[in-house]
Protein backbone atom coordinates (compact mmCIF):
# COMPACT_ATOMS: atom_id res chain seq x y z
CA UNK A 1 0.00 0.00 0.00
CA UNK A 2 1.38 3.38 -1.00
CA UNK A 3 1.59 6.27 1.46
CA UNK A 4 -0.82 9.09 0.78
CA UNK A 5 1.06 12.21 -0.44
CA UNK A 6 0.96 15.25 1.80
CA UNK A 7 -1.06 18.17 0.43
CA UNK A 8 0.96 20.93 -1.20
CA UNK A 9 0.98 24.01 0.98
CA UNK A 10 1.33 26.75 -1.61
CA UNK A 11 1.13 30.50 -1.33
CA UNK A 12 -2.15 32.01 -0.19
CA UNK A 13 -2.60 35.04 -2.44
CA UNK A 14 -5.03 36.86 -0.14
CA UNK A 15 -2.41 36.78 2.64
CA UNK A 16 0.18 38.14 0.22
CA UNK A 17 -2.16 41.05 -0.50
CA UNK A 18 -2.69 41.65 3.21
CA UNK A 19 1.09 41.59 3.69
CA UNK A 20 1.33 44.33 1.06
CA UNK A 21 -1.22 46.44 2.95
CA UNK A 22 0.75 45.90 6.17
CA UNK A 23 3.99 46.94 4.42
CA UNK A 24 2.37 50.17 3.25
CA UNK A 25 1.15 50.79 6.82
CA UNK A 26 4.68 50.34 8.18
CA UNK A 27 6.08 52.69 5.51
CA UNK A 28 3.47 55.34 6.37
CA UNK A 29 4.29 55.06 10.08
CA UNK A 30 8.04 55.38 9.44
CA UNK A 31 7.52 58.29 7.08
CA UNK A 32 5.33 60.09 9.64
CA UNK A 33 7.92 59.60 12.38
CA UNK A 34 10.92 60.52 10.25
CA UNK A 35 9.33 63.67 8.82
CA UNK A 36 7.79 64.95 12.07
CA UNK A 37 8.98 68.39 13.19
CA UNK A 38 9.10 67.29 16.83
CA UNK A 39 9.43 63.72 18.20
CA UNK A 40 5.72 63.43 19.04
CA UNK A 41 4.37 65.75 16.33
CA UNK A 42 2.12 63.85 13.96
CA UNK A 43 -0.23 66.73 13.24
CA UNK A 44 0.41 66.51 9.52
CA UNK A 45 -0.18 62.77 9.58
CA UNK A 46 -3.06 62.27 12.00
CA UNK A 47 -4.31 59.51 9.72
CA UNK A 48 -0.96 57.71 10.13
CA UNK A 49 -2.01 56.47 13.57
CA UNK A 50 -4.01 53.71 11.90
CA UNK A 51 -0.83 52.71 10.08
CA UNK A 52 0.50 51.50 13.45
CA UNK A 53 -1.49 48.32 12.73
CA UNK A 54 1.16 47.27 10.18
CA UNK A 55 3.48 45.43 12.59
CA UNK A 56 0.71 43.54 14.45
CA UNK A 57 -0.63 42.44 11.06
CA UNK A 58 2.86 41.22 10.07
CA UNK A 59 3.30 39.26 13.31
CA UNK A 60 -0.17 37.74 13.04
CA UNK A 61 0.41 36.72 9.42
CA UNK A 62 3.82 35.34 10.29
CA UNK A 63 2.38 33.24 13.10
CA UNK A 64 -0.28 31.82 10.81
CA UNK A 65 2.17 31.11 7.98
CA UNK A 66 4.65 29.42 10.33
CA UNK A 67 1.90 27.21 11.79
CA UNK A 68 0.51 26.51 8.31
CA UNK A 69 3.91 25.70 6.81
CA UNK A 70 5.61 23.85 9.67
CA UNK A 71 2.83 22.65 11.96
CA UNK A 72 2.51 19.30 10.16
CA UNK A 73 6.12 18.29 10.90
CA UNK A 74 6.71 15.44 13.35
CA UNK A 75 7.56 17.79 16.23
CA UNK A 76 6.69 15.33 18.96
CA UNK A 77 8.95 12.60 17.58
CA UNK A 78 11.95 14.76 16.54
CA UNK A 79 11.80 18.12 18.38
CA UNK A 80 15.50 19.05 18.19
CA UNK A 81 15.82 18.11 14.52
CA UNK A 82 12.73 20.14 13.65
CA UNK A 83 13.83 23.13 15.75
CA UNK A 84 17.17 23.21 13.93
CA UNK A 85 15.42 22.72 10.59
CA UNK A 86 12.94 25.55 11.30
CA UNK A 87 15.73 27.94 12.26
CA UNK A 88 17.79 26.99 9.19
CA UNK A 89 14.80 27.57 6.90
CA UNK A 90 14.01 30.92 8.51
CA UNK A 91 17.71 31.88 8.66
CA UNK A 92 18.11 31.23 4.92
CA UNK A 93 15.10 33.43 4.22
CA UNK A 94 15.72 36.35 6.60
CA UNK A 95 19.41 36.58 7.45
CA UNK A 96 20.94 37.52 4.06
CA UNK A 97 19.03 40.83 3.97
CA UNK A 98 19.75 41.41 7.66
CA UNK A 99 23.45 40.76 7.06
CA UNK A 100 23.56 43.47 4.37
CA UNK A 101 21.90 45.81 6.87
CA UNK A 102 24.39 44.82 9.60
CA UNK A 103 27.36 45.44 7.30
CA UNK A 104 26.01 48.91 6.50
CA UNK A 105 25.57 49.61 10.24
CA UNK A 106 29.15 48.57 10.99
CA UNK A 107 30.51 50.63 8.09
CA UNK A 108 28.60 53.71 9.26
CA UNK A 109 29.33 53.19 12.99
CA UNK A 110 32.99 54.04 13.69
CA UNK A 111 33.00 52.61 17.26
CA UNK A 112 32.21 49.13 15.90
CA UNK A 113 35.27 49.17 13.66
CA UNK A 114 37.70 49.86 16.51
CA UNK A 115 39.05 46.43 17.44
CA UNK A 116 39.94 47.50 20.98
CA UNK A 117 36.38 48.68 21.75
CA UNK A 118 35.15 45.58 23.57
CA UNK A 119 31.95 47.33 24.67
CA UNK A 120 30.90 47.89 21.07
CA UNK A 121 31.71 44.31 20.17
CA UNK A 122 29.79 42.98 23.19
CA UNK A 123 26.85 45.10 21.98
CA UNK A 124 27.29 43.95 18.38
CA UNK A 125 27.27 40.19 19.06
CA UNK A 126 23.66 39.85 20.36
CA UNK A 127 22.52 42.07 17.50
CA UNK A 128 24.22 39.86 14.91
CA UNK A 129 22.73 36.76 16.56
CA UNK A 130 19.29 38.46 16.54
CA UNK A 131 19.02 38.21 20.32
CA UNK A 132 19.02 41.93 21.04
CA UNK A 133 15.34 42.16 22.02
CA UNK A 134 15.69 39.09 24.25
CA UNK A 135 18.48 40.59 26.34
CA UNK A 136 18.06 44.07 27.86
CA UNK A 137 21.43 45.58 26.97
CA UNK A 138 22.73 49.08 26.43
CA UNK A 139 25.72 50.61 24.70
CA UNK A 140 26.83 54.01 25.93
CA UNK A 141 23.54 54.35 27.82
CA UNK A 142 21.35 53.67 24.77
CA UNK A 143 19.03 50.61 24.87
CA UNK A 144 19.12 48.21 21.92
CA UNK A 145 15.67 49.34 20.84
CA UNK A 146 17.06 52.83 20.17
CA UNK A 147 20.60 51.92 19.09
CA UNK A 148 22.29 51.25 15.79
CA UNK A 149 20.16 48.18 15.10
CA UNK A 150 16.83 49.69 16.14
CA UNK A 151 15.02 48.77 12.94
CA UNK A 152 15.89 45.08 13.30
CA UNK A 153 13.93 44.66 16.54
CA UNK A 154 11.18 42.83 14.67
CA UNK A 155 13.56 40.14 13.35
CA UNK A 156 14.87 39.47 16.85
CA UNK A 157 11.31 39.29 18.17
CA UNK A 158 10.33 37.01 15.31
CA UNK A 159 13.16 34.61 16.22
CA UNK A 160 11.83 34.49 19.79
CA UNK A 161 8.38 33.68 18.42
CA UNK A 162 9.84 30.90 16.24
CA UNK A 163 11.35 29.41 19.39
CA UNK A 164 7.99 29.68 21.20
CA UNK A 165 6.28 27.94 18.28
CA UNK A 166 8.83 25.11 18.28
CA UNK A 167 8.56 24.64 22.05
CA UNK A 168 4.77 24.63 21.82
CA UNK A 169 4.79 22.08 19.01
CA UNK A 170 7.23 19.88 20.94
CA UNK A 171 5.20 20.04 24.14
CA UNK A 172 2.51 17.60 25.29
CA UNK A 173 -0.50 17.30 22.96
CA UNK A 174 -2.86 20.00 24.34
CA UNK A 175 -0.58 22.69 22.87
CA UNK A 176 0.07 21.14 19.48
CA UNK A 177 -1.34 22.46 16.19
CA UNK A 178 -2.94 20.21 13.64
CA UNK A 179 -5.04 17.78 15.68
CA UNK A 180 -8.31 19.16 17.03
CA UNK A 181 -8.68 16.11 19.30
CA UNK A 182 -5.88 17.56 21.45
CA UNK A 183 -7.74 20.68 22.50
CA UNK A 184 -9.26 20.68 25.99
CA UNK A 185 -12.61 22.29 25.13
CA UNK A 186 -15.56 20.05 24.27
CA UNK A 187 -16.45 19.46 20.64
CA UNK A 188 -19.98 19.99 19.44
CA UNK A 189 -21.93 16.78 19.03
CA UNK A 190 -23.87 17.92 15.95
Amino acid sequence: MQAEPKPHRGEISSLTGLRGVAAVCVMITHYAVWTAVAPDDHSGFAWAVTALLGMPIFFTLSGFVIAYSYGHWDWWERPVFNLVRLFLYRFARLYPAFLVFAIIVVIRWPEARILSNLGAHAYLLPNLLLLHTWIPLKFEGVPAAHGQFHVSWSLSTECALYLCFALGQSSPPPCRIGDSRNFPWPRSSS
